[in-house]
């Protein structure tokens, strides 16, 4: 029975969202990888059009790094809209893990079967994860099949790279969600604080390449760390990713203590 596996329950409910998600980002990344073939011979004059300060935007130190392969993932991808979607998505799914069942009234079903909190826990939160490396999946297979097709000449452990430090950022958003979730039991509370956050965050690192004194400021940023141009040079940041990993266990055992002591909404 269903209600025994929350776990399977939860894809289950999530699949339809799942599926629709999956296409339209498979869609949009390769589509933008494709397209790298149909400019390339024409793309470094474009770029030299643009103000080289619009490199900073990126990531990137000089703006005809757009011309290259790395360059045209990262700056069309990569640094803006890619991260994007992929915290909206994230802080959605966790914010539909408990508070939704709370909200709907849903959990009491679940917990009048022999499940225990810790067990609901983890399992909604293991759910959570399939979503979201399901979909950091569909995006690293979706640009390095494509990228192989047109010989972009692009390793795809740099693409696992770039994906891996976007998935950090994003699950980092979405653990946030599912924590606040798990202590509130409150869905808007979940979506809008990381939603802000992420907002200020990156706000605050695009503006720290323009204005001086706000370094000390963007210590606080999470997005100062996410560094896909870096990943896709020189693969995966360990230092980053230990950090970014230390961050979302702590967030998790934080949830877990406050979920497992207090009062839910049944």
């Amino acid at each position: 029975m269903l209600l025994n596996n929350v776990f399977l329950k939860s894809i289950r409910d999530q699949r339809r969202s799942l599926l629709w998600w999956s296409l339209g980002i498979s869609l949009y990344c390769s589509s933008i990888t494709l397209l790298y073939n149909m400019m390339k011979d024409s793309l470094e004059e474009v770029v030299m059009a643009y103000p080289n300060d619009l490199a900073k935007v990126f990531g990137m130190e000089d703006i005809s790094e757009m011309a290259t392969p790395a360059g045209w993932l990262n700056g069309e991808m990569y640094s803006m809209v890619l991260p994007i979607c992929f915290i909206i998505f994230a802080v959605f799914c966790g914010a539909n893990s408990i508070a939704l069942e709370e909200e709907k009234r849903t959990i009491e079903i679940l917990l009048s079967e022999p499940i225990s909190r810790t067990k609901l826990f983890f399992e909604k939160y293991f759910s959570f994860l399939f979503n979201v490396f399901f979909i950091a999946l569909v995006i690293w297979l979706s640009v390095s099949i494509c990228s192989s097709l047109i010989d972009m000449n692009l390793a795809v452990s740099r693409i696992f790279a770039a994906t891996l430090h976007l998935t950090l950022i994003s699950g980092s958003f979405g653990v946030l969600s599912f924590t606040i979730a798990a202590c509130t039991g409150r869905r808007s509370k979940s979506i809008i604080i990381p939603v802000i956050l992420a907002l200020i965050s990156y706000i605050t690192n695009i503006a720290n390449n323009f204005v001086d004194g706000l370094a000390p400021i963007n210590k606080l940023s999470i997005f100062q760390y996410y560094d896909t141009a870096g990943a896709f040079n020189y693969g995966v940041n360990l230092a980053t990713t230990l950090s970014f990993s230390i961050m979302i266990i702590c967030l998790t055992i934080f949830g877990y203590v406050k979920f497992t002591k207090r009062d839910l909404q049944i």
